[in-house]
């Protein structure tokens, strides 16, 4: 029998009936027979994974010893397949015994009796699990000889330089192209300021991503202190690289400070290479076209993500090849970092990959799985790494353990500038994450060197590796990304005809021409389907034993088969967005393993459109719930919601809520209950219906200690609930209130780790709302929904605030009712103003708060981004045209005295003094 495949059909070997006649205790007595053989591949299999984390480290092995880790990886992967599936099959034979089974790789159920005769159906037989268990164990002997006869005494690099460090030459000053004063000051200065002696700082270190030109700012500010400053008697500039020979260091800069050597400097980046590629690009394309070169250049800005490396090392590969226009711009968009002209640029990068840890590596070539500049939602990726089983899992740790130490790795890569975050931090994580698109190019590099994945795009119609196809059959498959939208015959045949046995991933995305077929999936834990827009048959997906994460969300699927229960390793079930109207009552039996379902969506509480998803009431016996969202309430007795109580392990609920629950005491006590009881709970969203009081939530006596997150949608209150203030990880409020008092301000800003409010009030203000200077000294965005934002920002307020944002409506008409002091928010960044354009576009207090909005912003000392109803706007020309009109009214040119009175009110509103004691920023 082949190695890795399921048995042979039921004409040969009926692998997948158990002989009613054998009973349960002699079947389980028959898989354990195998133990010896078991323990014997836990043992190798940690050994096989040591060695391939050993080789990672050594540059230019030898051709034999790489072909031996390579086969050694092939085989670690089929190990962890087997042990994995004689896991569950012991477990399902010996009818469970109440406990979680433990195993070297992996969480699998115990079940009782019955459950596990049913699933011995779908399993393999044990003797064909005992077989391929054997023939393993002899193919990781055959591989242990191979290492002592011919590979071990290889086992070395090609040459082994004692030292890595950047081999690329320093340009000198007069050659460097696009660096500002702007960096090289502010480093000199936080090195001078160092060198005082009454000073604390004593290191200054330039943090960015491979490329970025952290070198080259190090060694202008180091030249320019030396010879325009004449700073520091005792200097040195020392390269220093990983793997160092520190005596030598120590020499190098004795050598320095005592100038008995030289350092030879020789330019990399010159300015002509950019008029050079013009004037070729003109003579190959046979025409003078400004906007062709113009979009070609676009393009290479573009690829390169402004990365200054990438720049000179693409422009130096397309002055090599000169080649025709649209050759050009088919290398722009070709994976180039494999070109020789590259080594520089992937040597860079791989330095950065090989100062991760083992299990970094493996999360960020994960992201090789998307395609390039993809928004990665962060708690999606968190949820597939867990699945691919990349978090380390201590013994006995809880799925929040899991989660959390998920988020953390994502933040030591966001730490390490290898993937960028995208949108507000409020929780410890970016909503969404990205990888650079060099960054990108060099892992999905990486990802088809290791075989870690394979990938079918538009551009590859069939991904290369190692110069196989992934319809070779030298070529297993390990995780699949299909993201190609070409309805290409020969490409749906290949990818057909493609081994999938031993696939543990398949993300197929919206735009992709096919999905797989689930009865190729044998060994697969990750199934992400998300968006994917054609046809999905789940016939055949009760087979997929090991399967840990199934993702429908917004695909057309209407209905879930009965025997979901069966994926007895399910943790991660996403439905949302689909035409499924009803979970199956089943769910309810995927008790020890499911840790998220995702069901229905946010916008349906008040949508006439989509489908709305209802659950059976046994989701509460779900104990491992960890996530769970959005269950619709309303659909329920109250005795249903009290009974979620139970679910103590939540960390991450939403629920939709509705006005009769909030005039029906027996529900409201419920929900009370409920919150009380979820002790580990970190994120609570509740969507109100309109007209909505929620002031009941303010008798809550003991809230969850530990919740990051809380909002609440339409639903109000007459005023902050006071428990608020005893919530020390609160960073995301989003609440509605009838009044705002100086007290519900102070609690608001003394949340010591607040850093994003979204502040519905629902009244007109009668007075000016005042953010005092103290408070709120972590928040980072600010979303205030009022008729008239009478807002005042005093001297110093929200000292960290980069996002403002006001949505208002028509209201009062006094000038006075405007924002003040908007300037005095020190790290703005961002203003963004909401308004309803169809009725509210001539309301002369809508237009008052613009034009005092957009002064203040056109004053303010950062450049700052503002926005109207999502449309960018440029302050600057609008204030230098009407400075000009102001001036030619007050120098008499214009008569009539009113329109002067008015339009000189009009200019100082970006400049009023809130506080005459201190120092506004709009008059500095």
């Amino acid at each position: 029998m082949k190695i890795g495949s399921w048995p042979e059909p039921a004409s040969k070997m009926d692998a997948a009936v158990v002989v009613p006649s054998l009973p349960f205790k002699r079947l389980a007595v028959l898989l354990l027979s195998g133990s010896d053989d078991v323990a014997f591949l836990k043992s190798e299999l940690r050994s096989m994974l040591a060695v391939i984390h050993h080789s990672e480290f050594i540059d230019h092995l030898h051709d034999l010893p790489r072909s031996w880790v390579n086969a050694t990886r092939k085989l670690a992967y089929q190990v962890e397949d087997w042990l994995d599936l004689h896991a569950l099959a012991v477990h399902a034979a010996a009818g469970g015994g109440g406990g979680k089974p433990s195993s070297s790789s992996s969480r699998l159920l115990s079940w009782l009796l019955p459950r596990g005769a049913h699933m011995l159906t779908t399993l393999p037989s044990h003797k064909s699990i005992a077989k391929e268990l054997q023939a393993l164990k002899q193919r990781v002997v055959k591989l242990n000889k191979q290492w002592e006869l011919r590979v071990r005494r290889l086992w070395c690099p090609l040459d082994s330089p004692t030292v890595l460090i950047d081999p690329r030459p320093i340009a000198s000053d007069e050659q460097l192209v696009g660096l500002d004063d702007g960096p090289i000051k502010e480093v000199a200065n936080m090195v001078m300021d160092a060198g005082d002696k009454q000073a604390q700082l004593k290191i200054v270190s330039i943090v960015g991503m491979a490329g970025s030109g952290k070198t080259t700012l190090a060694k202008e500010v180091y030249r320019r202190l030396t010879e325009e400053r004449s700073c520091f008697k005792c200097r040195a500039f020392v390269s220093v690289g990983l793997n160092q020979d520190y005596g030598k260091t120590l020499i190098d800069m004795v050598a320095e400070l005592t100038n008995r050597r030289n350092k030879h400097v020789v330019p990399i980046i010159r300015n002509e290479i950019i008029t050079m590629t013009r004037e070729i690009l003109n003579k190959e394309s046979g025409h003078d076209s400004s906007q062709d070169l113009e979009d070609l250049f676009a393009q290479i800005t573009s690829r390169c993500g402004g990365l200054p490396l990438a720049l000179v090392t693409l422009a130096s590969i397309m002055l090599r090849v000169r080649s025709s226009m649209g050759e050009w711009e088919s290398l722009i968009g070709s994976r180039w970092l494999l070109q020789p002209d590259a080594n520089d640029m992937m040597w860079i990068f791989n330095l950065s990959y090989k100062d991760l840890p083992p299990h970094l590596r493996k999360c960020i070539l994960y992201l090789s799985m998307f395609p390039e500049n993809y928004k990665v939602d962060t708690a999606r990726l968190v949820r597939l790494w867990i699945a691919e089983q990349f978090i380390a899992e201590g013994e006995g740790r809880p799925s929040t353990d899991l989660e959390e130490t998920a988020t953390s790795y994502l933040n030591e890569l966001i730490g390490r500038n290898m993937v960028q975050p995208l949108h507000p931090i409020h929780d410890g994580a970016p909503s969404y994450c990205k990888l650079h698109p060099m960054m990108y190019d060099f892992i999905v590099c990486k990802s088809m060197e290791e075989n870690f994945a394979t990938l079918v795009d538009d551009q590859n119609r069939v991904v290369s590796i190692n110069n196989n196809t992934v319809s070779s059959n030298n070529i297993t498959v390990h995780r699949l990304s299909l993201q190609s939208s070409r309805q290409d015959q020969n490409l749906a045949l290949k990818i057909g005809a493609t081994n999938l046995s031993h696939v543990r991933s398949i993300i197929v995305f919206s735009q992709a021409s096919r999905a797989p077929r689930m009865s190729d999936l044998s060994f697969v834990r990750v199934l992400d389907l998300e968006g994917y827009g054609g046809p999905i048959r789940l016939d055949g997906l009760n087979k997929l034993l090991l399967l840990r994460y199934l993702g429908l969300r917004g695909t057309g699927i209407s209905e879930l088969p009965a025997s979901v229960w069966e994926l007895r390793c399910l943790e991660t079930l996403d439905v949302r967005s689909t035409n499924v109207k009803e979970l199956p009552r089943s769910i309810g039996r995927l008790r020890e393993t499911l840790t998220t379902l995702l069901f229905s969506s946010e916008g349906m509480l008040n949508s006439r459109t989509g489908t709305k998803t209802s659950i059976a009431e046994d989701v509460q016996h779900c104990r491992e719930l960890v996530n769970l969202a959005t269950i619709d309430l309303r659909e329920h007795h109250a005795s249903f919601v009290k009974s979620l109580g139970a679910l103590d392990s939540l960390r991450m609920i939403t629920i939709i809520w509705s006005l009769q629950h909030c005039t029906d005491e027996s529900y409201r006590e419920a929900l009370l209950s409920c919150i009380q009881k979820w002790t580990n709970l970190r994120s609570l969203t509740i969507h109100c219906g309109l007209s909505c009081s929620m002031e009941f939530l303010g008798s809550l006596s003991h809230p969850p200690e530990l919740l990051e997150k809380f909002m609440v949608t339409d639903g109000g209150f007459l005023s902050v609930p006071k428990w608020i203030q005893n919530l020390s990880f609160l960073s995301f409020l989003q609440i509605s209130l009838c009044r705002l008092a100086t007290d519900d301000l102070k609690i608001l800003g003394d949340i010591p780790k607040f850093q994003l409010l979204i502040l519905s009030l629902d009244f007109v203000p009668r007075e000016a709302i005042e953010i005092e200077t103290l408070g709120f000294s972590e928040l980072l965005r600010f979303s205030v929904n009022c008729p008239v934002p009478w807002l005042i920002f005093r001297t110093g307020a929200m000292p960290k605030l980069t996002h403002l944002q006001l949505e208002f409506c028509s209201g009062s008409a006094s000038q006075d009712s405007v924002p003040y002091g908007i300037g005095n928010l020190q790290r703005l960044t961002e203003v963004s103003l909401l308004y309803n354009q169809k009725w509210c576009a001539n309301s002369s207090s809508v237009r008052m708060t613009l034009d005092a909005v957009k002064r203040q912003v056109a004053k303010h000392r950062n450049p700052i981004n503002l926005t109207i109803n999502n449309t960018k706007v440029d302050v600057q020309e609008e204030v230098v045209e009407e400075t000009k009109m102001t001036t030619i009214i007050q120098s008499g040119d214009v008569q009539q005295d009113g329109e002067v009175i008015a339009r000189t009110r009009i200019e100082t509103w970006g400049e009023i003094e809130i506080e005459p004691e201190g120092d506004n920023i709009n008059d500095a």
